[in-house]
């Protein structure tokens, strides 16, 4: 669940530069909100996982493995929430337009760096124990 929301937080920040172009100022910010939803929600159900199988950082090296992978895409999704604000401020001031997108586009290319970052983390700590048997 937690990476379906990731792809469709990605793909509302497609559907964001979409709606710059045609110029749907309203559809944009509709899209931004949710991507930005979509994006702490998965991240709120990753960590519940693994909070709930009880990994305990300073128990052994694989939990504090998967702690600091869980604290980098922490921090990533501030930096979602604090850019994904950004560009709703600039679209409310009028300041986000189609000449002037580079708010957007950025927000839209870290995004997805984000979203493979944390899918790739994710596969990492599911698949990674079974492949070396354990």
């Amino acid at each position: 669940l937690a990476a379906g929301l990731l792809l469709a937080a990605s793909a509302l920040m497609v559907w964001a530069q979409r709606c710059l172009d045609r110029g749907r100022q309203g559809r944009l910010r509709l899209a931004v909100l949710l991507a930005m939803g979509a994006a702490i929600g998965a991240l709120a159900l990753d960590l519940g996982v693994y909070l709930q199988i009880g990994l305990a950082p300073r128990a052994d090296a694989w939990s504090a493995t998967v702690a600091a992978l869980v604290a980098w895409q922490c921090f990533h999704a501030l930096v979602l929430l604090v850019m994904g604000s950004y560009v709703l401020a600039r679209s409310w001031a009028g300041r986000l337009r189609g000449n002037a997108r580079a708010t957007l586009d950025n927000t839209a290319l870290m995004w997805h760096g984000t979203v493979a970052q944390a899918l790739a983390g994710m596969a990492l700590v599911r698949w990674l124990p079974a492949w070396m048997g354990g």
